[in-house]
């Protein structure tokens, strides 16, 4: 160690004093300054790279969930539908004229709760029916 300091200070020696402070001010002051912010900055910069995958990880299995629960609460709407005698003796019924038809929609929703359970949803149900005596055509909005 000290034949590495001797030939330094020797090579030193050629140097005028402003050059050797020039030497010294790169190799105490800029060279370290150099490195540690360099280290720094790339501690920063892969925290904030984490960081972002994080949220947008985050993002995407919100919006995942959001489109499963969304088809799911479609298919079990679908299934319960499909599966109750109300609707179904509601769309099976011969009507003999369009206001027998409009009585009967307005006393079907009045006395179920499907139309306010459908509205927190915001979801818009048509179903068909093969049944000319239904008004608009066979086809019921909900």
């Amino acid at each position: 160690m000290k034949r590495i300091l001797h030939a330094v200070e020797a090579w030193m020696d050629d140097f005028k004093i402003k050059n050797k402070f020039y030497i010294l001010y790169i190799l105490c002051v800029l060279v370290p300054l150099i490195v540690t912010d360099s280290a720094v900055f790339s501690v920063v910069m892969k925290s904030e790279r984490e960081a972002r995958e994080h949220e947008m990880a985050n993002i995407a299995n919100a919006v995942a969930y959001s489109i499963s629960n969304t088809v799911n609460n479609a298919a079990e709407i679908g299934k319960s539908i499909y599966t109750s005698k109300y609707i179904n003796r509601f769309l099976a019924n011969t009507y003999s004229d369009p206001l027998d038809y409009v009585v009967s929609y307005q006393d079907f929703f009045k006395d179920t709760l499907f139309e306010s359970g459908l509205g927190m949803n915001n979801m818009v149900i048509t179903m068909y029916a093969d049944n000319d005596t239904i008004v608009n055509g066979g086809k019921t909005n909900y």
